[in-house]
């Protein structure tokens, strides 16, 4: 398995959006969402047009009945984790822009709790790579300083 080329725009399947500027990026995480498998449900996308899923997540805790159980009950720690990423396919930077706006769309103040949804959608379809998409997300969602 190898490993993505960073920066990594991840989105999953309930809307959520990250940006993943180098691979140490989802190195811990609570034990309910561990046990619960988020890792399944994301896909990163990198400045080379290719998509990336989470082959495989590793922990000292186990995945089994008693984590799940403690998970959702009385004990839910952050744990170390491992990825492993492995390349599932291609897009195109339209596509990326496309599922962005829609998310942007459908939002309630997370993507857009700095800049308003339509000015956002105007700077996400004017970026013409995935650097200057970056940028956008960087400058206008997540503001920080990448």
């Amino acid at each position: 398995m190898s490993q993505p080329d960073f920066p990594l725009i991840v989105i999953d399947h309930w809307g959520y959006v990250d940006l993943l500027v180098d691979g140490r990026a989802y190195k811990k995480c609570k034990l309910l969402a561990y046990v619960k498998g988020f890792h399944k449900h994301i896909t990163g996308y990198d400045r080379h047009l290719n998509t990336w899923k989470v082959g495989e997540v590793h922990s000292r805790f186990g995945n089994n009945q008693l984590a799940w159980l403690l998970a959702n009950t009385i004990y839910n720690p952050m744990i170390q984790v491992t990825f492993a990423w492995c390349k599932s396919g291609t897009y195109t930077l339209n596509d990326l822009k496309k599922q962005l706006a829609s998310l942007i769309d459908r939002d309630d103040d997370i993507l857009t709790q700095f800049v308003e949804a339509k000015e956002l959608n105007r700077r996400i379809a004017a970026a013409r790579t995935f650097g200057a998409l970056v940028d956008v997300l960087n400058k206008d969602v997540f503001v920080s300083d990448l």
